[in-house]
């Protein structure tokens, strides 16, 4: 993986738009969240592009679990200092997160692969 490598920037934006649409589907307008989305699906971009650059499902399981992992650990690290039971909603969110957000990264990886794998 190179930073000057077009299939990998292109990569990282169709993730970013994926991360920060369900953001803003599940969460609402805060910018502080909708950062945090994006934040979460650069890195797991980055990170499933590294892993999984030889299959479809490697990718798409990489960046589905590295993407719900930073999200709810930046969640959580949001959520401190506000009331205990906050933390609880967040858990349940990025469970529920973690359910609904699988099929759009598979998709996703799978366009990446059709598109630019193949050639």
């Amino acid at each position: 993986m190179k930073l000057n490598d077009k299939r990998f920037w292109i990569f990282e934006l169709l993730i970013a738009i994926i991360s920060c649409l369900l953001g803003i589907w599940i969460w609402g307008e805060d910018v502080e969240l909708i950062a945090t989305f994006l934040i979460s699906g650069a890195m797991s971009g980055l990170i499933g592009f590294k892993i999984g650059h030889t299959s479809v499902l490697k990718m798409s399981f990489a960046v589905w679990l590295s993407y719900n992992i930073i999200l709810t650990g930046g969640l959580l690290l949001l959520s401190i200092g506000k009331q205990a039971a906050i933390q609880g909603y967040i858990l349940l969110f990025g469970f529920m997160l973690l359910i609904a957000s699988f099929i759009p990264f598979l998709i996703i990886s799978w366009i990446y692969f059709r598109t630019f794998m193949t050639k």
